[in-house]
């Protein structure tokens, strides 16, 4: 089962979080104990739908006993100038960083967004219907960005998930995945990237991004 979790927050802001759950009806193995997660995180242009329609990740997950969390590759539904006007910035292009450029801090948190422990995440009501969006009450401000992802798959699979997770990724999400990897080391077992830009200081997608997002590509 893939399911799609949203929540209205921070005026405009949007993001959708597809969940595979190896203990729906479709998968090909049973499983009655909690599964780790993993998280997939996406390249450039890509939204949270692409690794899910098309890489056949499924099968495996399932036999495995996976809980895949697939976050989207930037904030949608806000509305800032110059988001739209490339295809390597702004939309589809939130590199996995905390930006502090004003104009994009607001929003653009997509390191703490993926990153949060599912301990440190406020959770209510665990028993809620896992089918349904998931409605939290006004979170404490230390929360309102760190926490969201972790806090919905930690409120909505309560007690189908351990605390054990993976990061993976492709491209920007192979950067994102090192890096994320790299500052908290202790927050996974395990760690793998697909052709992932290693060195983004250096190369005009790194350059574009940091200067942008952060100011400098020397940060």
């Amino acid at each position: 089962m893939c399911q799609a979790l949203s929540r209205d927050a921070w005026g405009a802001l949007r993001l959708a979080k597809p969940i595979a759950d190896p203990k729906s009806s479709r998968c090909l193995q049973a499983t009655t104990a909690p599964v780790p997660v993993v998280y997939w995180l996406s390249g450039l242009t890509c939204t949270d739908e692409n690794f899910a329609q098309k890489s056949g990740f499924a099968k495996a997950a399932s036999e495995l006993g996976l809980c895949v969390v697939m976050p989207d590759t930037s904030p949608r539904g806000v509305t800032i100038e110059g988001a739209d006007d490339s295809y390597d910035f702004g939309s589809g292009a939130g590199f996995y960083v905390d930006a502090t450029e004003p104009k994009w801090a607001e929003h653009y948190k997509m390191y703490s967004y993926v990153r949060t422990n599912h301990e440190d995440a406020p959770v209510s009501n665990p028993s809620q219907n896992a089918s349904t969006p998931i409605s939290h009450p006004p979170l404490p401000a230390c929360y309102q960005v760190t926490a969201e992802l972790p806090a919905l798959v930690a409120q909505t699979y309560a007690g189908k998930v351990t605390g054990q997770k993976s990061i993976f990724g492709h491209s920007m999400g192979g950067h994102g995945a090192l890096t994320i990897l790299l500052k908290n080391p202790a927050d996974y077992a395990s760690a793998s990237a697909f052709a992932p830009i290693c060195h983004p200081t250096a190369c005009p997608w790194g350059e574009k991004a940091f200067g942008g997002y952060l100011g400098s590509v020397r940060v």
